[in-house]
């Protein structure tokens, strides 16, 4: 699906799509190595953390960078803040890691999901001891569910900058920062 809209999109705006092309694009080895990065150290700060491996059995981390698509479709918002447009150096999700909690399968069911969430926070504590959060950045959608259900933690985190200035551009692509969110 994704697809098909990226061709619109070239269609449509091509030179904006040429513009952040030769942005992003050079910055895929970068972002997948940075990912990589994060998402061994967050593993290893999970498994060495004796009160997270009490609440749960382990981690899946997922990582993935945003797609041209995405970050074409909040360039492309008519450069309206209330629409949620941004500038390529204003987006904090280029880069997320997903964390899936798992629950320990010696408790019952009702127990193992209460030390899961309770997991989820530990988790969250470990990355923040790691990459400093970004104020304003995090939500608690476990304490405060939203309307359809969904649970989840969600933290922007400060990682060291890594940027990378095109020949033509005036504006680099900044990847500083992770969105972590974390969920059992």
């Amino acid at each position: 699906m994704n697809d098909f809209f990226l061709c619109r999109v070239q269609v449509l705006f091509p030179s904006s799509y040429a513009s952040t092309a030769r942005q992003v694009l050079p910055f895929s080895t970068t972002a997948t190595q940075l990912l990589a990065q994060c998402t061994a150290t967050l593993q290893a700060a999970a498994a060495a953390d004796a009160q997270f491996n009490q609440l749960a059995s382990g981690v899946q981390l997922l990582s993935r960078t945003k797609s041209l698509y995405s970050i074409m479709r909040k360039l492309l918002r008519l450069q309206d803040p209330a629409a949620g447009s941004r500038r390529l150096g204003e987006m904090f999700d280029l880069l997320g890691l997903r964390a899936v909690v798992l629950p320990r399968g010696d408790l019952t069911a009702a127990a193992a999901e209460v030390a899961a969430v309770e997991a989820c926070y530990r988790l969250q504590e470990l990355a923040q001891q790691r990459w400093a959060p970004v104020p304003g950045r995090t939500k608690d959608y476990i304490k405060s569910p939203k309307p359809n259900g969904y649970q989840s933690l969600h933290s922007t985190l400060q990682l060291q900058q890594q940027q990378q200035q095109q020949a033509g551009s005036d504006q680099p692509v900044v990847l500083s920062y992770l969105e972590l969110q974390i969920r059992t």
